[in-house]
This record gives structure tokens, C-alpha cells and sequence, in this order.
């Protein structure tokens, strides 16, 4: 199933949606298939389509020049298009004593809903890291979390730069180990 939340931004769209699943025939991945469906019932712009990389192998180089794994979601709107690698469809872990790998979540539909929120805005809010204060690194974890919410994410450093570009719409600064200089705080 799908949740409210997802419902409601669902029963907003205006716009018309193809997700294309690029999977061979017979190999789809049956939780992906009922939960696309479960998006084309919950709106009139929401078309699902399945293409095998095998009938079509030009196909996902329209959208990408990365190496589409199957079961993957390409989500199209215009000329707008973002990749849901399966990778990040289904989380999982590793045991480095085994090397075996271990599902250890889905999130399908935060992933979809995520890719059709990037394909009908018009534009992304971008995210500016303050850098050269020796700052810890961001976590992929939170790096995923912060792309994931369509926000793009910017390098800046105030030492090279006049001030705080127009465009930033946040500017975070993580645990820098230096101080932060006068000239660069009234930049801020």
C-alpha cells in the first residue's frame, strides 16, 4: 500500500507521468510491480511502463549514461527525468564476515515519490556546505536524506568567495573544528 501523505501529493499532480521499469520480461520484481500499480490507480497522470533492456538496449541511454541495474525506475515528465536505482529501492547491509549481503528495508515509495516530486518542480532548492573550517564530513546516509528530499547540494567557501550565493536557499555549516572569522560571519 501506499501512504496518505503520498496519496494526497498524488491527487495534486498536474501534470503527466511515465515510469518505466526497465526489466526483462518475466524478471520483475513483484513488490515494485504492485506498488507502480498502486500509484497508476491513485492517479489519471501516472502511466507505468515496463521495457527490457534486452528488446530495447538503447533505451536507458535517452536518460542516463550510468549502467541501469533491472527492476530499476526511470521516472520521465517532459523532458525531466530522474533514475530509482534498485540499489536504492531496496536497503541493505553487508556482513563483512560472510560478505553476504542482508535486505534490510524498502523504501519503494519514498524513492518513487521522491523522483516524480524531482520531475514536476520547476525548480530544486540548493543546500550550500560551508567548507574550509576543517568540518566533518556528511554521512552518505545523510547525504541520501537530503537528496532524496530534491535538494541539490553545493560546495562554498567564504574565504575565496564575495558572499553567500543568491540562489542558496540553505547554507549548512557541519561541526567545523576552526573558527569561523569575522569577515566570513558577516558574509553569513
Amino acid at each position: 500500500s501506499i501512504s496518505d501523505d503520498t496519496k494526497e501529493f498524488l491527487k495534486k499532480l498536474d501534470k503527466d507521468i511515465t515510469i518505466y521499469q526497465v526489466v526483462q520480461s518475466g524478471s520483475e520484481d513483484e513488490t515494485i510491480k504492485k506498488l507502480l500499480e498502486k500509484y497508476e490507480e491513485e492517479s489519471d497522470h501516472i502511466k507505468v511502463e515496463q521495457k527490457d533492456p534486452v528488446v530495447n538496449p538503447k533505451f536507458t541511454s535517452e536518460y542516463t549514461s550510468d549502467d541501469v541495474a533491472a527492476n530499476s525506475l526511470i521516472v520521465v515528465c517532459g523532458d525531466r527525468s530522474k533514475v530509482v536505482n534498485y540499489s536504492s529501492i531496496y536497503e541493505s547491509s553487508i556482513d563483512y564476515n560472510t560478505y553476504q549481503s542482508t535486505t534490510t528495508g524498502f523504501d519503494g515509495e519514498g524513492q518513487i515519490t521522491s523522483a516524480i516530486n524531482y520531475v514536476t518542480s520547476d525548480s530544486m532548492p540548493v543546500m550550500y556546505t560551508l567548507e574550509g573550517h576543517d568540518e566533518a564530513t556528511m554521512s552518505d546516509t545523510l547525504k541520501d536524506t537530503i537528496q532524496k528530499a530534491n535538494i541539490d547540494i553545493q560546495s562554498l567557501n567564504l574565504l575565496t568567495m564575495d558572499s553567500v550565493p543568491d540562489d542558496a536557499d540553505i547554507l549548512f555549516i557541519f561541526a567545523p573544528a576552526k573558527d569561523i572569522s569575522e569577515d566570513e560571519a558577516s558574509k553569513i
